[in-house]
């Protein structure tokens, strides 16, 4: 991964932190499905970071900056006409993405950019969901300027919770009550997960990426998505973490080898960047973590990442998957 991809990452959460089972069904179109929608709910004004976006109607050709945007678009029963890749994939998809009307719709380049603009404005979308990437005002003054209807993050890219961005796609798909059942569906999910795990209760959880072999990005802020996520399944993050400063306020925080103290919880979960993995895991100060020694370190890859730092209602029972077998050795301890 090159150093400007790096960057990028982070902002738009295709990684863990550097910067972070279920389909959607199939359609006829391509485009919206036929599933019942609120027509006369348009049209719908939503409040966004960078000020409002009015949708006049109906969206039938729906566009995906965001990974957020597409799981939740389909699981609504809406195939987006574009999506971005998934650059950790051969195939350019995640795992819980299985709609096969998804074969015809166009994969973006994971870095979007102004050269992407044309190539998007060409597909003549009737709204472009963008609820997960960075906001580049300037990207987004360029959609309007092209008489495209764009939403914006809510608060901050990768800030808003699951629920939140389903309600508020939802609402921009004229779904809102089928946003209310996902929700619920995904929401009773975690709950049976939880209650399965009965000591799991109050164990805390350190959520990192070794992005270089000589830096770590740790999860420090429990309003991070991931830290949300990980506190609905009981767990916590550790106090030590919780009181470091990071950069920018963007939940996470980067740490040396020298820090690594700092990842003492009752359960570590670890992404990498090209085989930093590997050069962390030589570091006899890791080999003393307690989460090492008690069997409850999970290494994993950077799809899974990406699934937790942004979760979705197709992307949680896959990540709930990967990380039950550790959760359950850590409610056992």
């Amino acid at each position: 991964m090159t150093a400007k991809r790096t960057a990028v990452a982070f902002s738009t959460a295709i990684l863990l932190f550097i910067a972070v089972a279920c389909s959607g069904g199939s359609s006829s179109s391509g485009n919206a499905k036929e599933t019942p929608s609120d027509d006369s709910a348009f049209p719908v004004t939503i409040e966004h970071m960078l000020g409002s976006t009015t949708v006049t109607r109906r969206p039938e050709r729906v566009v995906a900056l965001g990974l957020a945007d597409q799981d939740i678009a389909l699981a609504l029963g809406v195939t987006p006409v574009a999506i971005i890749e998934n650059p950790h994939s051969d195939d350019r998809r995640y795992p819980w993405t299985s709609d096969p009307e998804l074969d015809d719709a166009v994969i973006l380049p994971f870095e979007i950019g102004t050269a992407s603009i044309e190539q998007i404005v060409a597909l003549k979308p009737d709204l472009i969901l963008a609820t997960t990437i960075s906001a580049d005002a300037s990207l987004y003054q360029r959609y309007k300027d092209a008489g495209v209807p764009i939403l914006a993050p809510p608060q901050g890219a990768v800030t808003a919770s699951w629920q939140d961005l389903t309600r508020t796609i939802g609402k921009a798909l004229g779904r809102s009550n089928e946003a209310e059942a996902v929700i619920s569906d995904t929401e009773d999910l975690v709950s049976r997960t939880r209650a399965s795990l009965s000591g799991i209760k109050g164990r805390t959880v350190a959520v990192a990426v070794a992005s270089t072999s000589s830096k770590v990005r740790v999860v420090n802020k429990p309003t991070d998505t991931a830290a949300k996520f990980l506190a609905d399944l009981g767990l916590a993050l550790p106090e030590r973490l919780t009181k470091l400063d990071g950069a920018g306020g963007v939940g996470a925080v980067d740490i040396g080898l020298e820090q690594l103290d700092l990842l003492d919880a009752d359960i570590l979960i670890l992404a990498s960047n090209q085989g930093a993995r590997e050069d962390l895991e030589r570091s006899p100060l890791f080999a003393r973590l307690p989460a090492v020694k008690a069997g409850t370190y999970l290494p994993y890859d950077n799809t899974t990442a990406t699934g937790l730092r942004v979760p979705t209602p197709l992307s949680i029972p896959h990540v709930i998957g990967v990380l039950k077998p550790t959760l359950e050795r850590a409610a056992d301890l």
